[in-house]
């Protein structure tokens, strides 16, 4: 099979059309994919590394590439292009800011991986200390950044390698200027045309004493696809127009009497050479072709019943071959007892030989109100409804069944839990896994704690394990303090 032909592969997938948008993307999420085996352990990592940067997006890219499941997450507005009407100079001139530590924690309980941030708001200035150092300006259009800058900063679609440098954007009308100048002898030139609040296109253009290189940008409500291609390489003489690296990210979702139909496209293409200035994760770099594609039905007069199909195709960097995966699955019941069944097809090239069969059922066994719990305790608020200072108590549970086409049925998957809540910011909860439906075989617990109060907020998870012929001990955990003032 040659790369042209894996082309057209997913092109046919593409006039297929589909996505099924999935929930927002979580560190537990990911951690559970981990423990899973679905994905590696350097792959969790780079998804949660994202995440700790604030990069949900591409988090969620490599969510679809690496486990073939589906995320969403909230697209934040521009909020420098909100223009600020302060009531006084005084209100104007106030400082604000907030802080953020988030720590892990590995099998040793040492810490790992750190990340914090201390980010002071002034006037029109906005100052970050910590993992990122960075001044910002911001007003009627006009930014300017001084220290160091990334992906946010420079407004790219393709994640790229964070610099000690400036940049500058300055709109007119429907056009934005912008420049850039880093201690890496990196310099560039942007511009961009807005046609109107969701469609806009741009270009920018790269310099460096080994390499300049081009890239075009096109965004509407149907999602974004870039462009950036290699011009020329200093270090290896002049080559013109070098295989370009190509994202593309398209969705839509429609709705009608009840019934959801929801599809998503999302690609990476390059060749042999990235620009200097992009920062692919370590596996996308091995592939010259790596696509998703996939659609879902949601219906929610019929038990909220929901219906995936997800293909992916991937080709290795100098080679004619590629691998290609499909992926159906469905969903259906209500809160309390919930079943979801899918089927993987591992090696869609060699006619399925491998294939992964699930079947998963999702239970609530018993919710409590905080009311049920203040009925006995015979208190009520000005209101006259029962107090909900108490909470809530939920116990749930699931269990997992896996047929692989080589190996057979595997031992169920089981997993129970209970959470209890008071309010949004204080939140306790812990489960009991059993990966092989065996105490004695391997056993895992995993604990959250969140707790708040105002303007404060602290997480604390740890995963403990515990294998046959050895003590409990902990896995893996992390650490989250956060707050405003």
């Amino acid at each position: 099979m040659t790369k042209v032909y894996t082309l057209l592969l997913f092109l046919i997938c593409l006039a297929i059309k589909g996505f099924a948008l999935g929930q927002p993307l979580s560190e537990s999420q990911i951690f559970e994919w981990w423990d899973s085996g679905i994905i590696s352990p350097e792959e969790a990592q780079e998804m949660l590394d994202l995440v700790q940067e604030g990069n949900e997006r591409e988090a969620c890219f490599l969510a679809e590439i690496y486990a073939m499941e589906t995320c969403e997450t909230e697209i934040p507005q521009d909020t420098q292009k909100k223009a600020k009407t302060p009531k006084t100079k005084k209100e104007e001139r106030k400082i604000q800011g907030r802080f953020h530590w988030k720590g892990q924690v590995d099998s040793l309980g040492e810490l790992s991986k750190y990340r914090y941030n201390l980010q002071l708001e002034f006037y029109r200035f906005s100052l970050r200390l910590g993992s990122q150092e960075l001044l910002a300006y911001r007003h009627k259009g006009a930014e300017a950044y001084f220290g160091q800058i990334s992906t946010k900063e420079l407004r790219s679609n393709i994640p790229l390698d964070t610099l000690w440098g400036t940049a500058l954007f300055y709109a007119i009308r429907k056009f934005t200027l912008g420049a850039l100048l880093d201690t890496a002898q990196n310099a560039g030139a942007h511009l961009e045309y807005a046609f109107d609040k969701a469609a806009t296109a741009s270009a920018a253009y790269w310099y460096s004493p080994r390499q300049q290189s081009l890239s075009l940008h096109g965004k509407s409500s149907w999602g974004e696809i870039s462009l950036w291609s290699i011009l020329k390489q200093n270090t290896h003489g002049q080559s013109l127009f070098l295989q370009p690296l190509i994202k593309i990210q398209l969705h839509n979702r429609v709705q009608h009497m009840g019934q959801t139909f929801s599809w998503r496209t999302t690609a990476y293409y390059h060749g042999d050479s990235l620009p200097e200035q992009a920062r692919l994760s370590k596996t996308l770099q091995k592939y010259s072709f790596w696509g998703i594609q996939s659609l879902s039905f949601a219906f929610a007069d019929l038990g909220n019943t929901k219906i995936s199909a997800s293909t992916q195709v991937a080709t290795p960097l100098g080679a004619d071959t590629a691998s290609a995966k499909i992926k159906l699955q469905g969903d259906s019941g209500p809160r309390f007892l919930r079943f979801s069944a899918s089927a993987t097809c591992q090696d869609a090239e060699n006619s399925c030989t491998s294939s992964d069969y699930k079947l998963q059922a999702l239970w609530q066994a018993y919710e409590g109100r905080g009311s049920t719990y203040n009925a006995f305790a015979n208190t009520y608020d000005a209101s006259g409804s029962p107090n909900n200072t108490l909470g809530s108590l939920t116990l749930q549970g699931s269990a997992k069944v896996e047929y692989r086409r080589n190996d057979g049925f595997q031992r169920p998957k089981l997993e129970l839990g209970t959470t209890y809540s008071q309010g949004v910011q204080n939140r306790f909860s812990i489960s009991l896994i059993l990966p092989k439906a065996n105490f004695a075989e391997k056993l895992q617990i995993r604990n959250q704690v969140d707790i708040g109060a105002g303007k404060q907020q602290t997480s604390l998870g740890v995963t403990l394990s515990r294998t046959r012929g050895q003590h409990i001990k902990p896995l893996r955990g992390y650490m989250q303090i956060h707050g405003n003032f």
